[in-house]
């Protein structure tokens, strides 16, 4: 039986595709129609039901002229029946609730755009329909293999052979066919034809091996779309997106991804089809992500892409408008350079603390009234005069200030402390009046408290903060010693304005302003659970702080960029130093697209030196068609004749269409200062011959405003002029050579940049991506331990040298949000936590590899039992659960934040982020099929198949339930008979003479136990938040170590140290934690971590930050509980104990 022509499959598809939007329009009009009518007489809700109604009937029928169906793939495993699917922009069902078109971000289809000629799996065929609208127009087979098609199926079609796909035609049949192998009746559209003799179908092997004999081409769909011209509106790219493209869309939102890209690669589309797909898999709610961009045409980009793709109510923004208020000044290149600088940062900190005025106290307090007392505040409050004696309120003054907590939070908790002073004298003096329940607010506003507080603790404004810092140079010598040097002081200076409201202020004041607001208020922006930067190489380093700002707790970043074309005032030489700003320790993955789909490969080689010139480190794009030998063209002429020449390029480029009678669209490039460009758009708007379709489609435009445009022909002129403006200049003309996609055409009357010539000398530049360039470097094991030194400290990073020998790359200290950080010469025993492309990062912090608790054992295993139930087709009750439950075993081990993450992950198999991403997709996609009633076992089994985790997932099963029988062996207890009362172990009046601390206990069983740790972990770690908590904890170790002892600290115990007398633990207590029931609360949780732990102590001590707030506490603390309580002094440590605490008899 033969094969079916072209125009035959062609009208085979075009049912289907009829069919596809015969569904697509009954439910559209069942949402615009029944829907909304059913939501406005549901009572009183009824507008906004009908609102809803109508938002979703726009997002599901806003294609905006795109097509509905992208594509069909036939997917079946060897022996078994072929299943057909199409692809496409929204999801579509037929009456029956059958699935019609499966929607482009379904995990499924996300297999399905993973599979290769390569390495098809089980896609049997992949058809790239080629639409306008609802017509299909043409198609190509980028996968087919030799595997017979089921009867039902359309009729088989010709397998182009990639890099072949255009050639073929009715009329010049070169591509390779399938073998005519049927069963059955032939099916709809076929014709019956005689076999053709001695061309036999092509195996896969065949078809792979072909591939193999040079690199892979765009396929004809790609290579048509990057032909038609670029009239200014931007489209989606779900038909032609490439693989490595989609792996970034669908990367799960676990960190900081950044995706550096050279020109034409994708990288923005990327960003945006990434936000669809985070929607559309239950990632995050549509209103919850931003999207920066950096000029209007982007978010006019963003306006016209997401809506296709169904997605609306997305927060775009510029960045320039990111930050409220008006621009109006500009900052010259150096003022800017520090105004930007993330020392910036340090600076307005020290602008805002100088705001503490303690010497204010003296003209507010009275003389001493007999020898040996000293200055007192007095107030007179309910008919009482209470007198503060000044020491106390400046300890208190500065116990607040060393504290954490915005500037405004600090100062009301000073106003709380000198009231608590005032109080405690009342209850000294008059114990009865104390008792007024009013007698605390009389306080906080009597007037001589306010005028205390105004004085000794004034509340500026960021911008008269800020105001003030730039007109006194006094002031702003006092704030930027030893941040900034003395010229980077003087560029900062500026006199006020007259007025606040007529502040000249510039972008980056704006952004200085947020900085201040948090630092004085705690204000913070709006929070996002995911943001998308674009171009985001020009951030500056106080931008990128202002963004961390909003991302919510938990959020996540796609930042996309590349450093060749950073044109901002910091050029950075790697995303590593953006990449600390934009999380809290430096933790992002950097992906890298390095094929140029848009510019042609002629384009690309010119360019070349450029990149080589501005970022000889990057790999540099590979270009993958060419547009022939015109496409770049170099034309000299004189000066005064360069205008001239450049209308006449002009003519001849405008009134050339794409061949689908669309306008080619021509940009002229020129300096930012060239002097023609009136003179040139005024010719072009006087010159005959020019439509008016035509002129429209001519874009005159300065190189610093070219960034992210493409443009069908372009014409640089002068580049030397462009070039010329340093420190950008060469970055700017790389980006203006790069806008085409389809000729370049430069324009010059001087000669051009020595670098263009070959007469500048600069390395190849690289074609090694950075990750594996990294990876050839050789890294150490996640999880080995090492000594290091911490040798320099910039930018918020903390790097190391190993002290047993050289790692062969750069080291750095991670340091969690809060802790304590480490000097420039501390040396740490540390353990590897994380490898990027070109750095180890190490932590002190050994709560990450804490083992797994007895209660997460069980959880983690019901988790990744539930695998096997859904391939078996069982959904239990809480299925839904116990997959989130495994999608939190990927996350920890990707985000790096829980205390058993490195067990887990070796639990897992020491899986890469990709595979862990994967993980994570699959549980993600899993538990949105269940929650919709839409579950399918045969599709998730071949989603767990395509994840490559079934096997994985198996094997962890089974190692965490060997664990967890290990620990019900250790801690089983006797069989209890039925009816008899369990033993009770308790100390009885014959017992032994009670010791020190110990209690009744009851044999707990090991969930008991593993909660009550979990439990004491978390406490902890919550603690060690707290500086004050910390600066005690590190004092008493560092007390205990001058007392030749070996203190050591725990995720339960603070601080454990073996002495003659024994082994001691201590516990403790953060600031403000002093009262007896703070005392009592802490002796309780000491006594739960001795019954937690295996190493019993022999002393126990409580640790505090300041004397008991009531004297007789601490010895009830001992009597009642047996724990000693000691507590840091400014002449050092006091308590009964003290002595024997720090290691004395």
């Amino acid at each position: 039986m033969g094969v079916p022509a072209r125009r035959e499959v062609i009208a085979a598809e075009q049912k289907k595709v009829d069919f596809a939007y015969e569904c697509y329009e009954a439910r559209l009009a069942q949402m615009t129609g029944d829907f909304v009518a059913k939501a406005s007489a549901s009572g009183k809700d009824s507008v906004t039901n009908r609102i809803k109604a109508e938002e979703q009937a726009a997002a599901y029928g806003g294609l905006g002229g795109e097509s509905l169906v992208i594509g069909r793939v036939d997917v079946g495993a060897p022996h078994q029946e072929v299943e057909t699917w199409y692809v496409g922009r929204r999801g579509v069902s037929d009456s029956e609730s059958n699935r019609v078109v499966v929607e482009w971000t379904n995990q499924l289809a996300r297999t399905w755009f993973d599979a290769s000629p390569e390495s098809p799996g089980e896609v049997v065929l992949r058809r790239r329909l080629i639409c306008s609208q609802r017509v299909v127009d043409d198609y190509t087979d980028d996968i087919a293999s030799a595997v017979p098609a089921p009867a039902t199926q359309v009729p088989d079609s010709p397998v182009t052979v990639p890099g072949t796909a255009a050639e073929a035609s009715e009329e010049t049949d070169t591509a390779v066919r399938r073998p005519a192998v049927r069963s059955g009746a032939a099916r709809e559209g076929e014709k019956s034809a005689p076999d053709t003799p001695g061309r036999p179908g092509p195996t896969p092997g065949d078809i792979a091996r072909i591939q193999r004999r040079k690199p892979q081409q765009p396929d004809d769909l790609l290579l048509r779309d990057l032909q038609r011209s670029r009239s200014g509106r931007m489209r989606d790219i779900v038909e032609t997106i490439r693989r490595d493209q989609m792996a970034l869309v669908t990367e799960a939102p676990s960190e900081i991804l950044v995706v550096q890209g050279g020109p034409g690669t994708g990288k923005s589309a990327v960003g945006l089809h990434r936000v669809t797909w985070l929607v559309n898999n239950d990632h995050f709610k549509a209103r919850d992500i931003l999207v920066i961009g950096p000029h209007q045409r982007f978010l006019e980009y963003v306006g016209q892409v997401l809506p296709t793709l169904g997605t609306r109510d997305v927060n775009a923004v510029q960045l320039s408008r990111l930050w409220d208020g008006d621009i109006r000044g500009t900052d010259s290149a150096r003022t800017r350079l520090v105004k930007s600088d993330e020392r910036m940062g340090a600076l307005l900190r020290r602008r805002v603390e100088k705001e503490y005025r303690p010497a204010a106290l003296d003209d507010l307090t009275t003389p001493p009234s007999f020898e040996g007392d000293e200055p007192a505040f007095v107030v007179t409050a309910a008919g009482t005069t209470l007198r503060v004696v000044r020491s106390e309120i400046l300890a208190a003054l500065e116990e607040v200030r060393q504290g954490g907590g915005s500037y405004r939070e600090r100062r009301d908790r000073f106003r709380g402390l000198v009231v608590d002073l005032l109080l405690r004298e009342l209850v000294a003096v008059a114990p009865r009046r104390s008792r007024d329940q009013t007698i605390r607010r009389e306080l906080e506003r009597n007037r001589r408290v306010e005028r205390l507080i105004e004085r000794v603790w004034p509340s500026p404004g960021p911008a008269e903060a800020l105001r003030t810092l730039y007109d006194s140079p006094q002031l702003l010598r006092a704030c930027a010693e030893g941040i900034l040097e003395d010229i980077e002081q003087y560029v900062l200076q500026r006199p006020r304005a007259t007025r606040a409201d007529e502040e000249p202020w510039t972008l980056d004041d704006r952004v200085c302003l947020e900085e201040l607001r948090y630092l004085i208020t705690g204000e913070t922006p709006r929070h996002y659970g995911h943001v998308i930067i674009d171009e985001a190489q020009d951030l500056t380093p106080m931008q990128a702080r202002s963004l961390r700002r909003r991302l919510a707790a938990g959020g996540s970043m796609t930042v996309l960029g590349d450093l060749a074309q950073a044109t901002g005032p910091h050029a950075y030489t790697d995303w590593d130093r953006l990449g600390t700003l934009l999380s809290d320790h430096g933790d992002c993955r950097l992906a890298e697209l390095n094929t140029s789909y848009r510019v042609p490969a002629e384009i690309m080689r010119f360019a070349a030196p450029l990149a080589r010139a501005v970022a000889p480190t990057l790999p540099y794009p590979e270009a993958v068609r060419a547009a022939g030998e015109d496409a770049v063209r170099l034309v000299e002429t004189e000066p005064g004749s360069l205008v001239a020449e450049t209308i006449a390029r002009i003519h001849h480029l405008t009134g050339t269409t794409d061949g689908q009678n669309l306008m080619r669209s021509v940009a002229v490039i020129v300096p930012d200062d060239y002097e023609a460009t009136a003179e040139i758009d005024r010719r072009l708007d006087e010159a005959d011959g020019l439509a008016a379709e035509e002129r429209q489609a001519i874009t005159m435009l300065p190189a610093s405003q070219a960034k992210g445009l493409e443009f069908d022909h372009v014409l640089v002129v002068e580049p030397s002029a462009i070039a010329g403006h340093e420190p950008a200049g060469l970055r700017l003309l790389y980006i203006s050579l790069t806008r085409s996609t389809q000729s370049l055409t430069i324009m010059h009357s001087t000669p051009l940049p020595a670098v263009l010539t070959g007469a500048d000398d600069h390395p190849e530049p690289s074609t090694t991506p950075a990750s594996e360039a990294g990876e050839a470097a050789g890294t150490l094991d996640i999880g080995a331990e090492l000594r290091v030194r911490v040798v320099s400290i910039s930018g918020g990073r903390y790097k190391a040298e190993a002290l047993q020998g050289p790692v062969g790359r750069p080291l750095y200290v991670a340091v969690r949000k809060d802790a304590v950080a480490p000097a420039i010469g501390t040396e740490l025993d540390v353990w590897v936590m994380r490898q990027t492309a070109n750095a180890t990062f190490v932590t002190a912090d050994d709560s990450g590899r804490q083992p797994i608790s007895p209660t997460m054992l069980k959880r983690y295993v019901d988790a990744l039992g539930v695998v096997e139930e859904l391939t078996r087709a069982e959904a239990p009750e809480n299925a839904r659960a116990r997959v989130s439950e495994l999608k939190g075993m990927a996350t920890r081990c990707m985000k790096l934040d829980q205390h058993d993450w490195l067990d887990v992950w070796r639990v897992l198999g020491s899986p890469d982020k990709a595979s862990l991403s994967r993980l994570q997709n699959l549980a993600v996609s899993t538990n949105h099929a269940l929650k919709a009633g839409t579950f399918d076992p045969t599709l998730f089994q071949a989603e767990l198949a395509s994840s490559g985790w079934a096997d994985a997932l198996t094997t962890a099963r089974k190692a965490l339930e060997e664990r967890v029988a290990v620990v019900e062996a250790e801690v089983a207890l006797p069989a209890v008979t039925e009816g008899e009362p369990q033993t009770v172990i308790t100390q009885t009046a014959e017992s032994e003479e009670k010791e020190p601390g110990s209690m009744a206990t009851v044999a707990q069983s090991p969930q008991q136990a593993g909660d009550l740790l979990r439990h004491l972990e978390e406490t902890v770690a919550a603690d060690r938040k707290c500086k004050t908590h910390e600066a005690v904890r590190l004092e008493l170790m560092a007390a205990l170590l001058r007392a030749d002892l070996q203190p050591e600290s725990s995720a339960v115990v603070d601080v454990s140290c073996r002495a003659e007398q024994g082994l001691a633990h201590y516990e403790v207590l953060g600031a403000g934690q002093s009262s007896h029931a703070d005392l009592r609360a802490g002796a309780a949780r000491l006594l739960e971590i001795e019954h937690a732990v295996s190493d019993k102590g022999d002393r126990r001590y409580l640790v505090l930050s300041e004397p008991p707030a009531e004297a007789w506490s601490a010895q009830a603390i001992r009597d009642v509980f047996t724990v000693d309580v000691i507590w840091r002094t400014p002449a050092g440590w006091d308590g009964n104990e003290a002595k024997a605490a720090l290691g004395g008899e």
